[in-house]
Parts: C-alpha cells; sequence; structure tokens
C-alpha cells in the first residue's frame, strides 16, 4: 500500500508544479513573485522547460505535505538539477493545470490548484485538488509546497488501494502457477474464506489443495482475460490451460491429457489480501471429460 501510494504521489507532486494560467503563450521575464510563479507554470504548459528552469534557484527544494506519505527522499525533491529533471518528465502528461485564488505577502504567494491530465484520469483522480505556496527571491522561486486536500487525499488513499489489491490478484494467479506454499498463504488473510466448495473453506486447506493442483498440472497457465476492481472486490475472468503431466488424478495416472476451462472468480480483499472468495468454471466439460471421467445419471 505504501509503496503504491508512493509512487502515485511521486507523479502527483511533479503534476502540481505544471499549473495552467489565463494566458497560454510563456510571459515575459519577471522578477515579482506572482509573476514569477505564472512564469514558471506558463512555460511548462507551454513545454519550455528550460524557461521554466531559468526561474529557479540552485538550491531550489520543493516539499510536500501531507508527509505520511512519501514522495522522493523523503517527500521533498531538492536542487534546481532535479526539479528541472521532474518537469522534463511531467511535461509528456499533456495534462491541464488551474489556479484560483492568488494571494500575495512580500515574497510569498499562495494559491489554489486542480489538475487533470491522462495519468490522473486513468487513475480515477482528476481533478486533484490543492494549495500552493511557493517563496520567490530575487525573482528565483527558492521553494514550493503544497498540501493536498483531505478529498483529494481519501480519493489517492482509494485509488492507491484499487492499484494493491488488483497487484496482488495478478501475484495471486503467479503464485498458483508455481505452487508455492508460501507464496500462497502470504496472499490469504489470516481468516480467510472460502465460500466455493468442494475445496476446503479455512485457508491452510484452501492453500493446500492449490499446491496438489500444482503437482497434477505442474505446467498449468493462468490467463486474465478481465480484472475490474471497484472498493474491496475484485472480479477476475479468465481460462486455465495445462496438461495432466505430474501426479496421478484421482486415481487416473497422468498421459499428458491437455485440459482447459474458463472461470470467473470474486475476491474480497483487506489490507492487500484475499479474504474471501467465490468461484465458478467450466472444469466439468474442460477438465474432468478429457481426463476419462464420466457423467453418471442421479440415481433414482
Amino acid at each position: 500500500m505504501k509503496k503504491t501510494l508512493r509512487l502515485v504521489f511521486m507523479f502527483l507532486l511533479v503534476g502540481l508544479l505544471i499549473v495552467t494560467t489565463a494566458g497560454a503563450a510563456a510571459p515575459a521575464p519577471t522578477t515579482d513573485p506572482e509573476g514569477v510563479i505564472r512564469a514558471i507554470f506558463g512555460a511548462l504548459n507551454a513545454g519550455d522547460v528550460k524557461l521554466a528552469t531559468s526561474y529557479l534557484a540552485e538550491d531550489a527544494v520543493l516539499v510536500l505535505l501531507p508527509p505520511a506519505i512519501a514522495a522522493p527522499d523523503p517527500n521533498v525533491i531538492q536542487g534546481k538539477e532535479a526539479i528541472s529533471k521532474w518537469w522534463t518528465f511531467l511535461v509528456s502528461d499533456e495534462g491541464g493545470f488551474d489556479v484560483s485564488g492568488f494571494d500575495v505577502e512580500g515574497n510569498k504567494v499562495t494559491w489554489k490548484a486542480a489538475m487533470t491530465g491522462a495519468y490522473f484520469t486513468a487513475l480515477g483522480l482528476a481533478p486533484l485538488q490543492a494549495e500552493g505556496m511557493g517563496i520567490v527571491e530575487d525573482g528565483l522561486l527558492k521553494s514550493y509546497i503544497w498540501n493536498v486536500s483531505g478529498e483529494s487525499m481519501a480519493r489517492l488513499a482509494a485509488a492507491g488501494a484499487l492499484a494493491e489489491n488488483k497487484a496482488a490478484t495478478r501475484n495471486w494467479f503467479a503464485a498458483l502457477e508455481k505452487g508455492e506454499e508460501k507464496a500462497i498463504l502470504e496472499l490469504l488473510a489470516e481468516d480467510f474464506v472460502n465460500h466455493t466448495p468442494p475445496m476446503p473453506e479455512d485457508r491452510i486447506g484452501f492453500a493446500a489443495v492449490w499446491v496438489e493442483n500444482h503437482a497434477i498440472f505442474p505446467t498449468g497457465k493462468y490467463t486474465i482475460h478481465s480484472l475490474v476492481a471497484e472498493g474491496d472486490m475484485i472480479s477476475v475472468f479468465g481460462r486455465f490451460e495445462g496438461a495432466h503431466s505430474g501426479k496421478p488424478f484421482e486415481g487416473i495416472a497422468a498421459k499428458g491429457t491437455k485440459v482447459g476451462f474458463d472461470f470467473s472468480v470474486l475476491f474480497r480483499m483487506k489490507d492487500g489480501k484475499i479474504a474471501e472468495r467465490w468461484a465458478t468454471a467450466d472444469d466439468v466439460t474442460g477438465m474432468l471429460l478429457p481426463l476419462g471421467f464420466q457423467l453418471l445419471p442421479p440415481e433414482k
């Protein structure tokens, strides 16, 4: 979770450094505090990182608040060269940035910012709201601090949780392909419950079945066709394909018979781990029948 949010904030911090001003063209050189801030943001929006960088002091510092969720080292981008590198990266995002409520007190400039862009839109975060504060000395930006709004912080946390849950789900299927009990157990919450028989309900028994399945179908592969996350729920539609080339299965010796079937699974996630599972699969026609099992009519 922290790593995911760290990455989100690294993009976010540099994103809010490019702020759309009223004019599209870069302004003429200026030394007044608000003019310097507008000149920087105008130049960056025009893709002119060199011009924007010319308004930075050599020891300029950018600071992210709140500090609980980190940007680089920790929450700080320090030095003219480092800031310029971030700006160079960011101008390719094609974002839109709006500011309002400029206020100037001496060499201190504050404003409110709203940011949109391809990266943040993809995460469902746009527009992001923040308050910025810059210190300008002798026509150069010395420091920049901005504070993400509570609403945007909540959306950032939610986006981070979704990304973490998606990653855990993909790791789950990767662990099944390797059949490693430790990796499988690490992705299951301590109070995990499986709701789909005949597999065991409990965490230990459930994991043991997957280890056994790998021993029976050691070359099995899982393909994820669709993965949808909402809140703490993950829905997956995929396909399993493999060959019976390992241990005997229900008394049937391995002959290399190929099997394959579609499946759907629903996970409830908790703290980046699978807490509950519901599933359905076409394993009768895709696995059992090819292996030689027979369907018998129900007893009268």
